[in-house]
């Protein structure tokens, strides 16, 4: 287990690394990350949650509660000139073979990323597990409907699911898996 100076650092060097790589991969710039903090959590429970698209989903999660839980929590909120856009929430496996993005929540409304939270949320996940040394990232849970968007990035379903697919039954998809 990492020491909060530690995860400190870590966070640094993957926040730079995320942001060379936005620059790269997907040409963007003006990007900021930072922690989830109270304020975020007021605005998307009061905004986000309240847009048209959002409202009769009852979405319950609160990021702040799950934020504060465990320091191995990686949370990050992404925004762009001055507009949060989206916010990350991953956690480190107990032996650094993993990060597991656990919840990304884009903003609903117009913002500077539309369309590109969930590559910018995969490209953080990435940079976080560079970082910790860990050898993949898993994206768990994912809505069905996304995941041959996931897969188009490398994320690939486990071998039970694989060998589902293969048969043409119904996949679970609990997790997909990059190696890295």
């Amino acid at each position: 287990m990492h020491t909060p100076r530690e995860h400190f650092a870590i966070r640094e060097e993957a926040l730079t690394l995320v942001t060379t790589q936005i620059a790269i991969q997907l040409q963007l710039i003006n990007i900021n990350f930072e922690r989830i903090k109270e304020t975020e959590w007021e605005l998307v429970r009061h905004a986000w949650r309240r847009h048209p698209v959002r409202k009769g989903l009852k979405i319950e999660f609160n990021w702040l509660a799950h934020r504060n839980k465990r320091r191995d929590k990686l949370d990050v909120s992404i925004w762009s000139q001055g507009v949060l856009c989206g916010l990350f929430l991953a956690k480190l496996s107990r032996k650094s073979i993993n990060v597991a993005l656990r919840y990304l929540e884009s903003n609903p409304y117009c913002h500077p990323l539309s369309g590109k939270v969930i590559p910018v949320g995969l490209i953080i996940a990435e940079s976080f597990a560079v970082s910790y040394g860990a050898y993949q990232v898993m994206v768990c849970r994912p809505e069905r409907h996304l995941i041959k968007y996931y897969r188009s990035f490398g994320y690939e379903l486990n071998d039970t699911d694989l060998q589902r697919e293969r048969r043409n039954c119904k996949i679970r998809a609990n997790s997909l898996v990059k190696k890295l």
